[in-house]
């Protein structure tokens, strides 16, 4: 089920497929354009002197569980589609057995959490820009369908208990949204 799932969307977004550009685009350039967002964002809505403060109030869930993720790899590699199945990736990544979980999809999703915290309507798009992401990275042959279900789960979750304990921690010094 998990190769059907995968070889699904592989087959229509990879790169033999008509839309494969569009694949690389939201797999590798589309998160860029997520994180600008957010900057854009915070600076438009915060006053000057608090732009820092919400800038680490923003990333530094998601760059946290970027590192626990990148170090969970290092310590259990899995190997990625492409180097699985010899088949051609859209996209090239670095290194062939970190799989598990999908960095990406933990880290936008993280994303989407702390937005949301600020902007329900925001994060709510910032969460979906996450599972776009997610599955651009299949289709492009750099991830299996339970990487980016994991990545999303431990972004999201991981996110959401830093949010809720920051806040419990430091309730007048964390700026609210």
């Amino acid at each position: 089920m998990h190769e059907k799932l995968f070889f699904a969307l592989y087959n229509f977004l990879g790169p033999t497929s008509f839309v494969s550009g569009v694949t690389v685009f939201f797999a590798q350039w589309f998160p860029y354009l997520i994180i600008a967002a957010a900057l854009v964002y915070e600076i438009f809505v915060r006053n000057e002197g608090e732009i820092v403060r919400a800038m680490m109030r923003i990333y530094t869930p998601p760059l946290l569980i970027l590192s626990a993720t990148e170090l969970f790899k290092q310590f259990f590699p899995n190997p990625r589609p492409f180097a699985a199945l010899d088949i051609p990736p859209s996209i090239l990544v670095g290194d062939p057995f970190g799989s598990f979980p999908s960095s990406h999809t933990a880290f936008f999703a993280a994303l989407g959490v702390t937005m949301y915290f600020c902007n329900p309507k925001l994060g709510k798009w910032f969460l979906v820009s996450a599972i776009i992401i997610g599955l651009a990275r299949i289709g492009a042959g750099v991830h299996w369908p339970l990487d980016i279900l994991g990545g999303f789960l431990i972004g999201a979750s991981l996110a959401y208990c830093i949010e809720k304990v920051s806040f419990l921690l430091w309730k007048n010094r964390v700026p609210l949204c």
